[in-house]
């Protein structure tokens, strides 16, 4: 249930994993970019992550970056019942203090929460999506820094999952990814609803799909030029 896998851990270095078919089971923590740069790809596949999955950990000088690029495939970040802090830590954005960017435009991703980091020298938290699925557990999506975090959408369906917590005895167990659901509530940073993101240009609305009975609120300012 500890750190597990270290993409970039020392100065200057550089770490990359990419996954293109077949399935990858880590049973610890994911942690992108440290002192030094790192990668997480999804092309296709399955992975499952037992614990949290971070893009951008460092938290003293140097401070790395880590992206995080998903295109295809699905990625299970299950609740740990170990985590030492917090049982659904889930999908963090610089846990404490480096550059974290996600791009997402295809694939399936399963979170009981996602969020971003409001203290420590963060210097860039940044969430594009312009396709695929995101399932969100009960925690929702929570949490900015002004100026260094932002997000960007032109395309993807967001809807709800019920996690259960995993103990570290059943580690990537996903009968614990249960189809019925969990209301869930988005707050903190703004979104800008754009039509493109880089090149990654997606149809220019987002969609929320709750599963029946569950809903999705937003608390959030949304802006821009796409839509719903």
């Amino acid at each position: 249930s500890k750190d597990g896998l270290l993409l970039g851990q020392a100065t200057n270095s550089t770490g990359v994993f990419t996954i293109s078919n077949g399935m990858a089971n880590f049973f610890c923590g994911i942690e992108i970019g440290f002192y030094g740069f790192g990668a997480f790809n999804v092309h296709g596949g399955t992975v499952v992550d037992n614990s949290w999955f971070q893009p951008g950990r460092g938290q003293s000088a140097p401070l790395g970056s880590g992206v995080f690029n998903q295109t295809g495939g699905t990625l299970y970040i299950l609740r740990n019942a170990d985590d030492e802090n917090n049982t659904t830590r889930g999908f963090n954005f610089a846990q404490a203090g480096t550059n974290g960017v996600a791009n997402i435009s295809g694939g399936a991703l399963y979170c009981n929460r996602m969020a971003f980091t409001t203290g420590g020298n963060v210097l860039n938290e940044q969430l594009n999506v312009s396709g695929g699925d995101l399932y969100i557990g009960s925690d929702g999506i929570s949490g900015a820094k002004a100026n260094v975090s932002s997000v960007n959408i032109s395309g993807g369906t967001f809807h709800t999952v019920d996690m259960l917590a995993v103990t570290p005895t059943f580690p990537g167990d996903l009968s614990s990814v249960l189809a019925d659901g969990a209301d869930w509530t988005w707050s903190g940073q703004a979104v800008n609803l754009t039509n493109s993101i880089g090149s990654l240009g997606g149809v220019g609305y987002v969609s929320f799909s709750p599963e029946p009975g569950r809903t999705i609120t937003l608390n959030n300012q949304c802006f821009g030029i796409g839509g719903f």
